[in-house]
């Protein structure tokens, strides 16, 4: 599994199962998977998934838009609705992901 180190006890994965109480069964989330809003906006893909390293746990994704920006919204997986073939659904709106945190690499 690749790695890129962000902050001290954070690091980003390019794919990394997870799981959501509304699915029985650990879900795969990787780099590229498209992400679709509530209101069924397509809202960019999955850029990477940030791993809280002390807890061995994936805590956020990071959203990433086509073309590349340097831009990357910060999504907590809580906020995550469904998973299924290559797609993410997410439980907020198209205007409500323009209020997530951004991330703020190290450096």
């Amino acid at each position: 599994m690749e790695t890129t180190a962000v902050l001290p006890g954070q690091k980003l994965l390019i794919r990394h199962q997870v799981w959501l109480s509304q699915q029985a069964d650990l879900v795969e989330i990787q780099r590229g998977d498209a992400v679709f809003a509530q209101d069924g906006v397509e809202a960019g893909v999955v850029a990477a998934i940030m791993l809280a390293c002390h807890h061995q746990e994936a805590t956020h994704f990071l959203l990433g838009f086509i073309p590349p920006t340097a831009v990357y919204p910060l999504v907590p997986l809580s906020m995550i609705d469904r998973v299924g073939e290559k797609t993410v659904w997410l439980k907020i709106s198209s205007a409500e992901i323009n209020d997530l945190p951004r991330h703020q690499p190290d450096g």
